[in-house]
């Protein structure tokens, strides 16, 4: 993962954060590449009022079929994955790695190394949410020092 910070003064204003990783070569060598972006508001006295985070991208390409019993696995969860282009609806669905029972398993897209640039957004994003917003109010008394 990496990230890009904006700031404006001493005020964070917007991130860019990329992650991804590449799979195994048993189920087709996916490559799955996302960005995440957050942007900070802040009042007229400089207190963070609101945190906006966007998944800009998520994409998973196969590089080939997989193979054996890997190939049922993956028709079954992107039923209509072609080698070399990217699956279609992975950003609805999430980046999904098999099946236990009824239950799906994959990889959420996983905020909680950036614990120290926001406590407030450091989560695993679950399957086919693109947007978070998170708003703080201040007593009229609050003043920061």
């Amino acid at each position: 993962m990496s990230d890009n910070y904006a700031y404006s003064g001493d005020q964070l204003m917007r991130t860019k954060i990329h992650g991804g990783y590449d799979g195994f070569t048993q189920e087709g060598s996916p490559r799955v590449d996302w960005d995440v972006t957050t942007a900070y508001s802040y009042d007229a006295n400089g207190r963070l009022i609101k945190e906006d985070l966007n998944v800009t991208s998520l994409s998973k390409t196969f590089a080939a079929k997989p193979i054996g019993a890997w190939r049922d696995e993956v028709n079954k969860l992107y039923p209509s994955m072609r080698a070399k282009r990217p699956v279609e609806n992975v950003s609805r669905v999430g980046d999904l790695c098999g099946t236990n029972g009824q239950m799906l398993v994959g990889n959420a897209i996983d905020l909680r190394p950036f614990y120290t640039l926001s406590p407030n957004t450091a989560m695993q994003i679950p399957f086919g949410v693109a947007k978070a917003t998170v708003t703080f109010t201040y007593p009229e008394s609050y003043r920061p020092k």
